[in-house]
């Protein structure tokens, strides 16, 4: 809802030391929050079979509460995150929760298409040369999102679907799709933003 915010996430990647061990997989977890917490879900179940293949896996935080979760635990490692769309006006210690601004969870949509068009055409800011080169050319994404999760899938796929692939001229962002335990609920756009209806 806010344009032009500046946010700065963390991504949780489990991936082959060997770029020859890829297996052209890369998945990509909306974190689960419902805990207050980021949950692997998805990884704990699977981390035996996705590094026995050679798959990627990376975790996003996908909500401003979890991100404070980790400030809290943390404070020195996880000081940079931010979900604050407020910036110029906030104190700038976050612990200052006078002044600690406005989180919008909206930036959550934002990240995951960035995210999914970073591994399409810039992996090497994420990995290094040799597994970037192999991404590049035989790497197929999926997103995926399971419980609270998937309703966030559901409401990026819902709202965002016919404009997902136009970042890119017409090729896809994700190569598919993975919802777990969620059914067909969505969850709101932003912080007080409800889904009302599809494009």
């Amino acid at each position: 809802k806010t344009k032009g915010a500046d946010y700065t996430t963390r991504l949780l990647i489990h991936y082959p030391t060997e770029a020859s061990e890829f297996s052209g997989r890369v998945y990509v977890d909306i974190l689960n929050a419902s805990s207050g917490v980021d949950l692997e879900d998805v990884f704990r179940r699977s981390y035996e079979n996705m590094i026995r293949n050679g798959d990627i896996y990376i975790g996003i935080t996908s909500k401003s509460s979890t991100a404070q979760a980790l400030k809290n635990f943390n404070p020195e490692r996880y000081k940079d995150l931010d979900w604050c769309v407020d910036n110029a006006n906030i104190s700038k210690d976050w612990t200052d929760k006078e002044n600690a601004g406005t989180f919008e969870n909206g930036l959550v949509w934002d990240m995951i298409s960035q995210l999914g068009t970073v591994l399409k055409e810039q992996p090497e800011k994420l990995f290094d040369a040799d597994l970037a080169a192999k991404i590049k050319s035989e790497g197929r994404s999926y997103l995926m999102g399971q419980s609270q999760s998937h309703m966030y899938l559901n409401t990026y796929l819902d709202v965002f679907y016919p404009y997902i692939n136009k970042a890119r001229n017409g090729e896809v962002i994700w190569d598919g799709y993975v919802g777990l335990v969620g059914g067909k609920a969505t969850t709101e756009l932003s912080t007080g933003v409800k889904v009302t209806g599809t494009p």
